[in-house]
């Protein structure tokens, strides 16, 4: 990804093409370090973002796509390319109705609902579930009965994990479908997993839903909501074109007979986010070399990255030219010494009020962090559109958290 100029009401950040090179003006520095208040931050690229989606979308073969809200909510403003978007829990939703996301691209699912959530989502207008057990079913019949409403049911199959129900399962609700008031049974959701790195994992996946299809044959299925978890090269320059033309042949297929949604997220947002941090502390014990920043373990993390062993691409910016190169491990602020960003990387020798750019933390990466542990600050999130920056969320105190909140009132005993 590479950035041009940016310019918003709060600061002015300038990169030359070079930046994945290191080669930068003493202009970038000083505009880097005029933005230090704001470090450690996010930056979410929202044209990087919608090319990508609508060339994963051509690769699959014009299917169309819904994007799962978990991996970045700070984007979903930005996924028009998307018919559908999908949220798991009451707080996303609480988030799509912030931005105005209508209800009708809205198909909500995950584990763990209430009747409160169901009752959130029909009064809003929601009518598209992906439902994992007949006690799901159940609570979303009785919202629907009760708000005269009527909403379209998936029956997710499981991947013989937790979430889903059997075949079996299935088979026993769509046999239910003329008793069901309010409900319809409208097709099939399937999500094996996430991540998938290897072509004959994809290749299993998708024998095996078609294996489940086929015994469900004798039901009425119109539509199949698909997401095959496709995984993202976060420590390397590849793409994962193989694994999406696979995917689809399985589509292709499937839409001869289906009406055929794509899920996915990571697929979609990893490329275009960074995750930018300012270097406080250089340290050398024995003979290793430490780069302290002002983030932490607890901010971001690349899916897959066991005990920091990964190798994601690390930018430095520096005000100076680069006399050479070193091996570092870079760490973050927490009192942990777990707190290891990445082990033995290779980069330029740099110098404290350096900056580091962590590439492809686009998604998840936001979401999945540890954020409360020792009571350090969130970062900032930076949305970068069509050339300027906009501050989503300053950088946040989150203290208050991890203390009482209020009166200490009693509310029960033993």
């Amino acid at each position: 990804m590479v950035f041009a100029t940016f310019l918003t009401p709060l600061f002015i950040l300038k990169y030359n093409d070079d930046i994945k090179n290191g080669d930068l003006t003493e202009m970038t520095y000083k505009n880097l370090k005029a933005l230090s208040n704001f470090l450690p931050a996010y930056i979410f690229n929202v044209e990087s973002f919608m090319e990508k989606s609508r060339n994963v979308k051509k690769l699959l073969g014009e299917v169309d796509i819904c994007f799962s809200v978990k991996s970045n909510p700070w984007l979903i403003e930005y996924a028009d390319v998307f018919s559908k978007v999908e949220v798991c829990s009451p707080g996303e939703l609480e988030i799509c109705i912030n931005k105005g996301i209508a209800p009708e691209r809205i198909i909500m699912g995950g584990i763990c609902q209430t009747a409160e959530n169901f009752q959130k989502a029909v009064e809003y207008g929601v009518k598209r579930y992906s439902i994992e057990s007949e006690r799901q079913l159940d609570l979303l019949r009785n919202a629907c009965f009760n708000a005269a409403f009527e909403a379209a049911v998936l029956l997710r199959l499981s991947n013989k994990n937790q979430f889903g129900m059997s075949k079996e399962q299935a088979r026993e609700i769509f046999s239910k479908q003329a008793e069901l008031t309010n409900i319809i049974i409208d097709g099939i959701h399937f999500y094996p997993g996430t991540g998938r790195m290897k072509k004959i994992t994809l290749t299993k996946d998708f024998d095996y839903l078609i294996s489940m299809l086929d015994e469900l044959d004798s039901f009425k299925i119109r539509c199949l909501e698909i997401g095959s978890g496709v995984g993202v090269d976060l420590f390397g320059e590849s793409d994962n074109h193989d694994l999406i033309a696979i995917v689809s042949e399985y589509l292709k297929i499937l839409k001869n007979k289906y009406e055929v949604t794509y899920e996915g997220g990571r697929i979609f947002a990893a490329e275009c986010g960074i995750y930018i941090a300012e270097i406080k502390e250089i340290r050398k014990n024995d003979d290793r070399i430490y780069y302290i920043v002002n983030g932490g373990k607890h901010q971001f993390s690349y899916y897959g990255q066991m005990f920091s062993s990964g190798k994601p691409t690390v930018t430095v910016i520096s005000k100076t030219p680069f006399d050479k190169t070193m091996t570092v491990n870079i760490v973050g602020a927490l009192c942990n010494e777990g707190d290891v960003l990445v082990k033995e990387i290779e980069l330029p020798e740099a110098r404290e009020g350096d900056f580091l750019v962590f590439h492809k933390v686009g998604a998840y990466s936001v979401t999945e962090g540890i954020s409360l542990f020792l009571s350090r600050d969130l970062p900032s999130v930076i949305i970068e559109r069509e050339c300027e920056f906009y501050l989503q969320r300053e950088k946040t105190e989150i203290h208050k958290l991890n203390m009482r909140r209020g009166k200490e009132r009693r509310i029960g005993g033993i």
